[in-house]
Parts: C-alpha cells; sequence; structure tokens
C-alpha cells in the first residue's frame, strides 16, 4: 500500500496529473469501444432486416454494394462524422 501511495505521489509530481485523469481516459476508450460495438450491431440488423425486404440478396452482398458505391460510402461517412463531432462536443 504504501508502494503505492509512493509510486502515484511520484507520478503526480513527473506528470502534473492525478490518476483519476488517467482512469478516465480508459473509461472513455471503454465507452467508445462500448458505443462502436452497439452501432455496428444496429448496422448489421438494418442490413438484416433489408435482406427480409430484398429477398434472395444476403447482408453481406448489401454491404459490399453499399460499400463499393460511392455516393452511399460518402453519406455514411458524412453520417459517422457527424456523430463522432457531436460527441467530441460533449
Amino acid at each position: 500500500m504504501i508502494q503505492h501511495i509512493l509510486l502515484t505521489l511520484k507520478y503526480r509530481f513527473e506528470h502534473y496529473e492525478s490518476k483519476g485523469a488517467l482512469f478516465e481516459q480508459v473509461r472513455e476508450g471503454v465507452v467508445q469501444s462500448r458505443l462502436n460495438e452497439r452501432l455496428w450491431g444496429l448496422f448489421i440488423e438494418l442490413l438484416q432486416i433489408l435482406e427480409v425486404l430484398f429477398d434472395g440478396i444476403d447482408e453481406m452482398e448489401i454491404l459490399e454494394r453499399v460499400l463499393n458505391d460511392e455516393k452511399a460510402y460518402q453519406l455514411i461517412n458524412r453520417l459517422l462524422q457527424s456523430e463522432l463531432d457531436m460527441k467530441n462536443a460533449a
């Protein structure tokens, strides 16, 4: 316990920040990762719904078509970028 206290004190003097800031950065990374996983899951579910609507075309074929279509790719990229901008502003 004493060793941890001394190392924490040394870290604070050398880096001018607390361990709390370090844990906050890790927490933000975990939250971002979970958000990305959820968004990807929703995207896959959307593709599966589109597959049902467009009977006979599987979700991977739809994904390939969307990613190979430059206009669709730009729209998705713009949507994701605006989502990141909103998150960074918060």
